[in-house]
Protein backbone atom coordinates (compact mmCIF):
# COMPACT_ATOMS: atom_id res chain seq x y z
CA UNK A 1 0.00 0.00 0.00
CA UNK A 2 3.00 2.30 -0.05
CA UNK A 3 2.28 3.18 -3.67
CA UNK A 4 -0.85 5.14 -2.71
CA UNK A 5 -1.05 8.76 -3.82
CA UNK A 6 0.05 11.49 -1.43
CA UNK A 7 -2.23 14.16 -2.90
CA UNK A 8 -5.97 14.56 -3.39
CA UNK A 9 -7.00 16.11 -6.70
CA UNK A 10 -9.83 18.40 -5.65
CA UNK A 11 -11.61 21.32 -7.27
CA UNK A 12 -8.99 23.66 -5.81
CA UNK A 13 -6.09 21.63 -7.19
CA UNK A 14 -3.80 19.09 -5.59
CA UNK A 15 -3.79 18.98 -1.78
CA UNK A 16 -1.44 16.86 0.31
CA UNK A 17 -3.60 14.28 2.09
CA UNK A 18 -1.46 14.21 5.25
CA UNK A 19 -1.92 17.95 5.81
CA UNK A 20 -5.64 18.23 5.07
CA UNK A 21 -7.81 19.43 7.97
CA UNK A 22 -9.62 16.37 9.32
CA UNK A 23 -13.13 17.66 8.54
CA UNK A 24 -12.10 18.48 4.94
CA UNK A 25 -10.46 15.06 4.63
CA UNK A 26 -13.64 13.32 5.80
CA UNK A 27 -15.84 15.30 3.41
CA UNK A 28 -13.53 14.76 0.43
CA UNK A 29 -13.28 11.03 1.20
CA UNK A 30 -17.06 10.72 1.46
CA UNK A 31 -17.52 12.56 -1.85
CA UNK A 32 -15.13 10.26 -3.66
CA UNK A 33 -16.87 7.21 -2.19
CA UNK A 34 -20.27 8.56 -3.28
CA UNK A 35 -19.00 9.31 -6.79
CA UNK A 36 -17.78 5.73 -7.13
CA UNK A 37 -15.14 6.45 -9.79
CA UNK A 38 -12.85 3.40 -9.87
CA UNK A 39 -9.95 5.56 -11.08
CA UNK A 40 -10.08 7.44 -7.75
CA UNK A 41 -9.84 4.25 -5.65
CA UNK A 42 -6.16 4.84 -4.76
CA UNK A 43 -7.03 8.31 -3.43
CA UNK A 44 -9.90 6.84 -1.40
CA UNK A 45 -7.56 4.26 0.15
CA UNK A 46 -4.90 6.87 0.92
CA UNK A 47 -7.50 9.12 2.53
CA UNK A 48 -8.94 6.23 4.56
CA UNK A 49 -5.45 5.44 5.84
CA UNK A 50 -4.94 9.07 6.89
CA UNK A 51 -8.37 9.19 8.58
CA UNK A 52 -7.38 6.10 10.60
CA UNK A 53 -4.09 7.72 11.58
CA UNK A 54 -5.86 10.92 12.62
CA UNK A 55 -8.40 9.00 14.68
CA UNK A 56 -5.65 7.02 16.42
CA UNK A 57 -3.69 10.19 17.20
CA UNK A 58 -6.83 11.83 18.59
CA UNK A 59 -7.58 8.80 20.78
CA UNK A 60 -4.01 8.80 22.11
CA UNK A 61 -4.18 12.51 22.87
CA UNK A 62 -7.49 12.08 24.69
CA UNK A 63 -6.08 9.19 26.74
CA UNK A 64 -3.02 11.26 27.70
CA UNK A 65 -5.27 14.18 28.63
CA UNK A 66 -7.41 11.92 30.83
CA UNK A 67 -4.31 10.55 32.58
CA UNK A 68 -3.04 14.06 33.27
CA UNK A 69 -6.41 15.11 34.67
CA UNK A 70 -6.49 12.09 36.98
CA UNK A 71 -3.01 12.85 38.25
CA UNK A 72 -3.76 16.51 38.93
Amino acid sequence: MDDLPTHYQGSRGATEIATMPHSYLLNAHDKLVRDGDPARRPEILAMARQITRNNEAYAEAEAAKAQMEQGA
